[in-house]
């Protein structure tokens, strides 16, 4: 190509990238994807394939596919940009460090816990190595790594991480900041996973106020993702799961299984059978069902939960004990024939994890 050519179709690459930008600001995905696809094309005709410039359209296509809920792409295009970048920049650059933090989230979601917490540590240390201290992209990165060792069962490390990320976040972006506030949600969720329900529900009111008006605002971010997305998308379940786990604490029941019963759907429609979001809304499913006299159905859920969870958790995770937990509550209430000796034998098993 002669200069002018690869000026011209720099130049239009670009301007695909600006398109797509504001095709995604209209909630035009479809649009979006094409253009950044296209610009991806533009760009490696005119540079080459290992040009840090065809390394961020393929991060802008990764992100896309990430807010889509299209995780194995997802992953496979962030791995592509990785591999452009570190050809492109040397194997130490804040943009690696920012793929490496993206993948890693993706990987969380794909339930893939260990490679997501290796490469998250990458991208920790990398970050520290290019600034030389912490920052805002580097408290989002411990934020993430936080999930992963939530995730991971791993509840007080988790907990660490997410504090110090919390106060990063406010000395860098201030209390108001919208990564601020999620980064307070972070930590109530994680407050949620190791039943500390009054400490999650207080983090939670200093970002959405009352118990209530929380819901308010959830079920409003609940309709702008299915205006945006369609209500089966991974981003709607997770607005009405957290929806759902504020009813809870407020004690209906009746009510959080309702959300959690619109979460299952969006989930088996958009998950994999073994993804983590699925089987810790099943979890909060037989629960409820346990809370509404359904004793029955919950202890069928627990036993259907169980071997998938000790097959992608492993047998001593801490979801694991929850399970057996709930299986011997509902055992203990049921008063049926030989339920008490098969209650009795869980609990060295759950002892055991606990």
């Amino acid at each position: 190509m002669s200069f002018e050519s690869i000026s011209f179709t720099i130049k239009e690459a670009l301007r695909c990238t600006e398109e797509a930008t504001r095709r995604m600001l209209a909630h035009d995905t479809t649009r979006a994807v094409e253009l950044h696809e296209q610009a991806l094309k533009m760009r490696r005709e005119a540079v080459g394939p290992q040009h840090e410039a065809v390394a961020a359209s393929l991060s802008s296509l990764a992100n896309l596919s990430l807010y889509l809920g299209r995780y194995p792409t997802a992953a496979d295009q962030y791995r592509q940009a990785l591999g452009v970048y570190k050809e492109a920049l040397g194997p130490e650059h804040k943009n690696i460090a920012i793929t490496l933090s993206n993948l890693g989230e993706v990987l969380r979601k794909q339930c893939k816990l260990g490679e997501a917490e290796q490469r998250l540590n990458e991208a920790l240390a990398m970050f520290m190595k290019v600034y030389g201290k912490e920052d805002s992209a580097f408290a989002a990165t411990m934020n993430n790594l936080a999930g992963v060792l939530e995730a991971q069962g791993k509840y007080e490390a988790a907990l660490d991480l997410a504090k110090r990320a919390l106060t990063l976040q406010h000395n860098f972006l201030g209390e108001k900041h919208e990564h601020t506030l999620a980064g307070k949600m972070v930590l109530s969720n994680i407050y949620i996973s190791m039943g500390e329900i009054r400490l999650a529900e207080t983090t939670a009111r200093q970002v959405l106020g009352s118990v209530d008006d929380a819901e308010a605002i959830l079920r409003r971010a609940m309709s702008m993702d299915e205006a945006v997305s369609g209500s089966q998308h991974p981003n709607s379940a997770t607005d009405t799961h957290n929806a759902a786990v504020l009813v809870q604490m407020r004690g209906d029941t009746a009510e959080a299984m309702k959300l959690l019963e619109a979460c299952k759907s969006v989930d088996l429609a958009t998950l994999e059978a073994d993804h983590l979001d699925q089987i810790i809304t099943s979890n909060n499913i037989a629960w409820c069902n346990h809370g509404l006299g359904d004793s029955s159905e919950a202890l069928e859920i627990y036993k259907a939960n169980l071997s998938t969870q000790e097959k992608v958790l492993g047998g001593d995770h801490p979801i694991v004990a929850e399970t057996l937990n709930g299986m011997a509550s509902v055992m203990g209430g049921t008063f049926a024939l030989g339920m008490a000796e098969e209650e009795y034998k869980l609990y060295p098993r759950i002892l055991s994890i606990q």
